[in-house]
């Protein structure tokens, strides 16, 4: 009898599990938050311009301690998922944040960036189209503000042993973010995107 009720089980877990799937969106994209608020409504309004619409949003509230980034983050419409922690710093938020995604493809998104409105639908179909030994897709960088202009990035092993020449909005594979170990966690001060790079 136990058997018949453990794959009873293993068999509703399955189609619990498939039915998860059925409804996970293409990709999930991952802001990290600390402190962010004045930016957000312009990260949101770059997503809502997005052609390619099949995304979830989850904020990770690295414990902000403003008044008004606590209060912009809890007005949010419900369908943006905020999760909020202690301060752990950027990386332990990315990786609660990739953790809590739903999709198979996740987008790092920092909270005072911004994309262009085809972002998404240029790189989530090469990420899907690319081999599975292919971890990661990137584009160039658009600056604005004092500096404005493009700045090219690419991938190069030794380059990178110097100089962070990717962006830090990489659009990956979850199970390439888990075969990495995630991000390093000690990496409190930064340059957690470089490292993972």
């Amino acid at each position: 009898m136990q058997s018949g009720d453990n794959g009873s089980r293993a068999s509703a877990e399955n189609l619990s599990r498939a039915a998860d799937q059925a409804r996970a969106p293409a990709v999930s994209v991952v802001v990290p938050c600390f402190n962010g608020g004045r930016f957000i409504d312009q990260l949101l309004a770059s997503l809502a311009r997005q052609t390619f619409r099949d995304f979830e949003i989850i904020i990770v509230d690295d414990g902000s301690t403003e008044p008004a980034t606590r209060q912009k983050l809890s007005a949010l419409d419900p369908a943006i998922r905020v999760i909020r922690q202690k301060n752990s710093g950027p990386s332990a938020t990315r990786n609660v944040g990739i953790g809590e995604a739903h999709a198979d493809i996740v987008f790092m998104l920092d909270c005072d960036d911004t994309i262009e409105p085809t972002f998404l639908a240029e790189t989530v179909p090469s990420m899907r189209a690319a081999p599975p030994d292919v971890g990661m897709v990137f584009t160039h960088v658009c600056m604005a503000g004092v500096d404005p202009g493009v700045v090219p990035r690419y991938f190069n092993r030794f380059d990178l042993l110097f100089t962070n020449t990717l962006s830090s909005g990489l659009v990956l594979r979850k199970q390439s973010w888990r075969a990495a170990g995630g991000y390093d966690e000690t990496m409190r001060e930064g340059y957690e995107d470089w490292d993972f790079s």
